[in-house]
């Protein structure tokens, strides 16, 4: 019989706001949340603790790249990259595929995907939306 696992990952958002009440320890597989008591929220049921500790697989800073991420999540499994020209549809693609409308964010607006986004398939492959390479001349300040 085999044995069923659950990882469980974090990844602490990036913002441009100093956060400082949380510490990553154990070797990124810990994270420790101090909440203080003037600080929370009167609807708060357990306000007995300050200190609150959790356990994962691994936790991701706010400066963990998605490809580090990726590399420590996700198994190697094989990609196919969506790349094309700007506004031809990408990201619409792979809300098809996916059948999920939404999953990927689509815009009327040229140029919406900024970023590599990678989306697993029933834990068998990898779909990579790539952002657009355009035709546009590179004075025109856009890209």
């Amino acid at each position: 019989m085999t044995e069923n696992k659950i990882n469980i990952f974090l990844r602490i958002r990036p913002t441009k706001k100093q956060l400082s009440n949380y510490e990553i320890i154990d070797e990124g597989q810990g994270l420790v949340i101090d909440i203080p008591k003037e600080n929370q929220a009167v609807e708060v049921i357990n306000n007995t603790k300050e200190r609150h500790e959790f356990r994962f697989n691994k936790v991701f800073d706010r400066e963990a790249r998605q490809e580090e991420i990726f590399q420590d999540v996700a198994p190697r499994l094989p990609e196919i990259c969506i790349a094309g020209r700007t506004n031809s549809g990408k990201s619409s693609l792979i809300n098809h595929l996916l059948a999920k409308p939404g999953i990927a964010r689509t815009s009327s607006r040229a140029g919406k995907t900024d970023e590599i986004n990678l989306y697993m398939v029933n834990s068998s492959l990898i779909l990579a939306d790539f952002p657009v390479y355009t035709l546009l001349a590179p004075s025109c300040g856009r890209f």
